[in-house]
C-alpha cells in the first residue's frame, strides 16, 4: 500500500495539515478572485482609454 492511501483526514494527527491547506486554498481562491476583478477594470479602463482617444484622434 503506498503512503497515499494510509493518509486518513479523520486522523487527528493530519487534521492541523488539512486546515492550513483549506486555508491556504481558501486564501489563494480570495487572491484569484481580486485579480480577475483587477483585470476586468483594467481591461474596462483601457477600452475606455482606447474609446476617448479615437473620439478625440
Amino acid at each position: 500500500m503506498s503512503w497515499t492511501h494510509s493518509y486518513h483526514s479523520s486522523d487527528p494527527a493530519r487534521q492541523p495539515l488539512d486546515s492550513r491547506l483549506s486555508e491556504a486554498r481558501s486564501s489563494f481562491l480570495a487572491a484569484k478572485r481580486a485579480l480577475e476583478k483587477a483585470h476586468e477594470e483594467l481591461l474596462r479602463a483601457h477600452g475606455q482609454a482606447v474609446r476617448r482617444g479615437a473620439e478625440e484622434g
